[in-house]
């Protein structure tokens, strides 16, 4: 067995400055903790807790996991560990997973360093069966699993009877005749959640129904999450009753069903597992609550445990379950099956707006919140949307046409002073400065990029910018800390220039480095122009080139610009395949697999990229700046269309548009707010931490557009950035040498600018 002065031997210090790390009685220098961290680690030393208190009297703390504080149900539940602990002489270490399976295990390897008694956990990762055996059953650590049990582990598990108790209450249900049900639960990695749903299925077997899959909607058990899943699987259709596993889920369909008038039980019965309190009785919401008692089960909890603790040779294994109230299982009462009226989702509108746009989540998270105000207004909005290699040139055929075949667009923030010139734009200067238009909400960067010679052209909807996103876990893995200082001689960090940038991503390439924990260190975006531009502007804009100078006169042949050609080159050596034609839904698919180390893509995709981390790989992610602080301010506005005949309709859906409420509904469901609100709202913080990264990153982000001069026609951006995305496709393709290339996009350039009268640098020299 691994002792501590194995420990001390591997770490090259004393047996008493380990004993002070690991105990925090005393401080000890970063760099010794560092070491002593990385030989407990290399030699898997865990204290054998009976081994230790036959030498010394034994601890009185027991440790507690739970996933977090912020529903009732855990604050029940601690409430009953604690008042009972409390009363038989034992003191309390609280700790927090915040759902993250690495965080779990650095907390409970803590609680067993720390000498604990015993331990309470609420696991996040029951499949975790070998982390279990190893680090708690084999050192024989007494613990209790609640409402979560760990997968193939002999152990001590309390928890409430979740199967009879929904198999009674669906049976009711079909009883009363309904057979249209659903159920929102939480993920169905958790026992509780698979028996919820295992009942359900089993009742509606009894009478030969069947529960589709695409009746079962799980939840990462938040609010906010329960909301955007309502909002996207049950708005437009809702169930008949819809079953909710938990208090938290409930509070998320109340709001959505709030939010898109449909009322509890009239609409949809909702039948929800709650919490047992005096508060629930005044509580005339219409949901028909299921109360569990959450401080008799933490009560429970503890008294296994420390019998456990006082009897070890003696204790077996316990499973116990807990009965939800008798009285509420009994008596619901459903509303008859004729009465209930279903909600009619035919709006009666007078008047419609459409509304062309592109395909992205801000735009398909506004098509569910649409019909609040379609209710409210009696506006209907008719959504047509295409990908935005299309949408220009449909807005273009529309104004050349004088039609009003849309009433108003999404135009990408590059577009502005072409779509001005080419008038597909209409002037909404009045509107915007009126009194009933409340600009302040809005980030002022976003409305930049709607205005022209001191007008405004729209509103924006969609803004955000470019963000580095990485694996948390593995930048803070010792192991890995260690091991790239000494090949590097530097911290392993969030890589700040783009030079860091390659060298950490080539340490996270397995080519490069056998041990890597992914097999690619970045992704890289490229399939087509609009994709690949981007990549190229924020390291060439960080090298401090760019593609024109002060006097709109192209600049591409320049030392910044074959830097910054350069260092693309060096990072395509670590990206999947050396493919740069992936698309940014393959480097984010890339990413969130667990292939790559390292992504920047747009903010807009942070809420997906999270969730799918936590799906897909057994980690935590964090975002932060762009390396070279020149990240591209990239985002969508909506237009008018100059010819059409509803400019008070579409100006009253650009208000609606601002509104507080709608803007914190649009971030919950994947949207990018370019109003200030999501981004000062604590809750909202916690949950979606990059939204700070975000509005930082907008301090200093830089706006792709096109060479302007009055009395000069518009350059399309697209056609200056085709001639930068060429030079770097030739030069990846070994066809010619970086300075060739751009020697050639100088040549190109020229001529492209000189077409639309814009003097070059050449034609000056030769006056």
């Amino acid at each position: 067995m691994i002792t501590l002065k194995d420990v001390a031997r591997e770490a090259g210090v004393s047996i008493a400055t380990v004993s002070c790390a690991l105990s925090g009685k005393k401080a000890v220098r970063p760099e010794t903790y560092t070491k002593i961290m990385d030989a407990v680690e290399k030699l898997k030393y865990i204290p054998n807790y009976s081994a230790r208190n036959l030498k010394k009297k034994a601890s009185n703390m027991v440790s507690v996991l739970l996933p977090g504080m912020r529903s009732q149900f855990y604050s029940g539940l601690f409430d009953g560990i604690s008042s009972y602990l409390q009363s038989h002489g034992y003191s309390i270490n609280i700790a927090f997973s915040n759902d993250s399976a690495d965080v779990e295990c650095t907390k409970i390897d803590e609680f067993i360093t720390q000498n604990s008694a015993g331990l309470i956990i609420v696991t996040t990762q029951p499949g975790n069966t070998a982390f279990f055996q190893n680090h708690i059953m084999d050192y024989q650590v007494p613990a209790v699993f609640v409402e979560r049990e760990p997968d193939s582990v002999f152990c001590n598990y309390v928890g409430f009877r979740h199967y009879d108790t929904f198999y009674s209450i669906t049976k009711q249900v079909l009883e009363q005749g309904y057979r249209d049900i659903s159920i929102v639960c939480g993920p169905l990695e958790f026992s509780s959640e698979r028996n919820y749903v295992r009942a359900c299925r089993d009742a509606m077997e009894t009478l030969g129904e069947d529960l589709a899959p695409e009746k079962i909607c799980a939840t990462n058990f938040t609010r906010e999450d329960a909301f955007s899943s309502f909002m996207k699987i049950f708005s437009r259709k809702p169930p008949e009753v819809l079953l909710s596993t938990s208090r938290e889920i409930t509070y998320g369909i109340q709001t959505a069903m709030e939010y898109c008038g449909l009322r509890i039980p009239e609409d949809i019965v909702l039948i929800s597992c709650s919490e047992e309190s005096w508060i629930n009785i005044n509580q005339n919401d219409g949901v028909i609550k299921i109360s569990r008692n959450s401080t008799v089960l933490g009560e429970q909890a503890a008294r296994i445990l420390l019998q456990n603790i006082h009897n070890p040779r003696l204790y077996e294994q316990t499973i116990q379950e807990i009965d939800f109230s008798e009285k509420d299982i009994r008596l619901v009462s459903l509303p008859e099956k004729e009465k209930q009226q279903k909600q009619s989702f035919r709006i009666s509108c007078r008047e419609k707006i459409r509304f062309l746009a592109v395909d992205n989540p801000t735009i398909q998270a506004l098509q569910l919140l649409t019909g609040h105000f379609e209710a409210e207004t009696g506006i209907q909005v008719e959504f047509h949307c295409v990908p935005q290699n299309q949408l220009l040139s449909m807005i273009s055929e529309s104004c050349a046409m004088l039609t009003q075949t849309y009433d108003f667009y999404t135009y990408d923030v590059p577009w502005l002073e072409y779509m001005v010139q080419n008038m597909c734009l209409a002037d909404i200067s009045s509107f915007i400065e009126s009194d009933s238009f409340k600009k302040d909400q809005f980030f002022q960067s976003g409305f930049r990029n709607c205005q022209l010679n001191g007008r405004y052209f729209g509103i924006p909807v969609s803004g955000g910018t470019q963000l580095l996103f990485y694996r948390k876990d593995l930048f803070e893995n010792r192991e890995l800390q260690t091991e790239y200082q000494k090949r590097s001689l530097i911290s392993l960090r969030a890589p700040r220039t783009w030079k860091e940038f390659n060298d950490v991503a080539a340490f996270f390439t397995r080519k490069e480095n056998p041990a890597s924990p992914t097999e690619y260190g970045a992704s890289f975006a490229g399939a087509i122009d609009e994709e690949l531009a981007p990549e190229i502007l924020i390291r060439l804009w960080a090298c401090g080139g760019k593609l024109w100078d002060n006097y709109h006169r192209p600049t591409f042949h320049t030392k910044e610009n074959r830097m910054a050609f350069e260092s693309i080159l060096h990072t395509l050596d670590y990206i999947p395949e050396k493919d740069m034609n992936r698309s940014i839904t393959q480097t984010v698919d890339d990413f969130c697999t667990g292939r790559t180390a390292m992504l920047i893509t747009y903010s807009e995709f942070a809420h997906g990229i999270n969730r799918r981390v936590k799906e897909n790989v057994s980690g935590r992610i964090a975002s932060g700046m762009v390396p070279g602080k020149a990240p591209a301010s990239v985002g969508w506005n909506l237009g008018l269309n100059p010819f059409s005949s509803h400019r008070e309709s579409v100006c009253r859906f650009f208000s609606w548009l601002c509104n507080s409420d709608t803007n914190l509904y649009l971030t919950i469901l994947n949207g990018a707010s370019t109003v200030v609100t999501p981004y000062r709202n604590s809750e909202l913080l916690k949950l979606y931490p990059w939204l700070v990264s975000t509005e930082e990153s907008l301090q200093y982000a830089k706006r792709r557009n096109s060479p302007y001069r009055k009395n000069r026609l518009i350059i399309p951006v697209e056609q200056i950035e085709k001639i930068m995305c060429q030079a770097l496709r030739k030069t990846y393709q070994g066809d010619i040498s970086v300075e060739e290339a751009l020697k050639a996009a100088q040549e190109e350039a020229d001529h492209l600018f000189s077409m639309y009268g814009y003097p070059t640098i050449h034609e000056i020299f030769r006056r």
